[in-house]
């Protein structure tokens, strides 16, 4: 008898340990705010969700720009631009690089831009021949005359912009630039509506990437030059407003990099800053 209830004793404490050890390995779950501290790793960082960023941007389109486009344009011809790239790559990156980037090469046979061309070309070969022989025109292909050209066709008037460059408002005139641009400005609108489109999904990526919460301040202009291929990309700031200047940008690399720098640049180039990157460069 003695047995039996030692026994039956036994039993519930192992039975009670047993529950005790249960409760203390598996708490009650209680409610808990979330967590805003900084997360540490990176899959956290992912599943954090950002903000919407609160984009003002436009894509504009002028006679102005229509202008030095076609100008730029007939400074060198398709096929020079083709043979300075075999020149400056072997076969196997070329053939690697239009495996990747396709869509560079649309560029060429683009039905709108061959038809401006082809217009284009109907000009006096002699006003043609002044383009590209130009003391003054040859500096287009500078950073500063660039980016002075781009900021002036997209903020001044017309007449203050043609009266602004006497070699601009003689090709306007001597290539009829009104007629052309007013025969292709649906077409061009619609090849531009598609920038219009990714451009605030590209601007809101990149800050999502850099981990900008903030929504960006500035107004956001990008002035695309369709027709060329060999162009460049700058930026230049108003207060209110940063202007980026592209060449044809089928990827949006050059639209990227361009409001990076727009990001980056002001950090950097702060007084204490710069000296420690003239320290560490050489590490770069």
């Amino acid at each position: 008898m003695k047995l039996k209830s030692f026994s039956t004793i036994l039993i519930v404490i192992i039975l009670l340990s047993s529950c005790i050890s249960c409760y203390t390995k598996t708490p009650v779950r209680e409610e808990k705010k979330a967590d805003v501290s900084i997360k540490t790793t990176q899959t956290e960082i992912e599943e954090i969700e950002r903000p919407d960023v609160s984009l003002k941007y436009s894509v504009p389109y002028n006679e102005n720009l229509f202008t030095i486009s076609c100008m730029f344009c007939l400074t060198y011809s398709d096929e020079e631009v083709l043979s300075d790239w075999e020149n400056h790559s072997s076969k196997e990156e070329r053939e690697e690089f239009k495996k990747f980037f396709p869509k560079f090469f649309e560029f060429f046979n683009n039905p709108l831009r061959k038809k401006i061309k082809e217009d284009l070309n109907k000009i006096d070969p002699k006003t043609i021949e002044k383009i590209k022989s130009d003391p003054t025109l040859k500096t287009f292909n500078s950073f500063s005359i660039k980016l002075g050209l781009m900021e002036d066709a997209i903020k001044l008037s017309k007449d203050e912009f043609l009266n602004k460059y006497e070699l601009i408002k003689e090709f306007y005139e001597e290539a009829n630039i009104h007629d052309l641009y007013l025969r292709y400005k649906d077409d061009f609108e619609k090849e531009l509506e598609k920038h219009r489109k990714i451009l605030p999904e590209t601007i809101k990526a990149i800050r999502d990437y850099l981990r900008l919460e903030e929504p960006e301040e500035n107004e956001i202009v990008y002035a695309m030059n369709f027709l060329d291929i060999n162009f460049g990309a700058y930026y230049s700031r108003d207060p209110d407003k940063t202007y980026i200047y592209s060449k044809f940008d089928p990827y949006y690399t050059a639209l990227t990099h361009e409001y990076i720098d727009t990001v980056v640049e002001p950090i950097l180039f702060t007084y204490e800053n710069y000296k420690l990157f003239n320290k560490y460069k050489e590490l770069m």
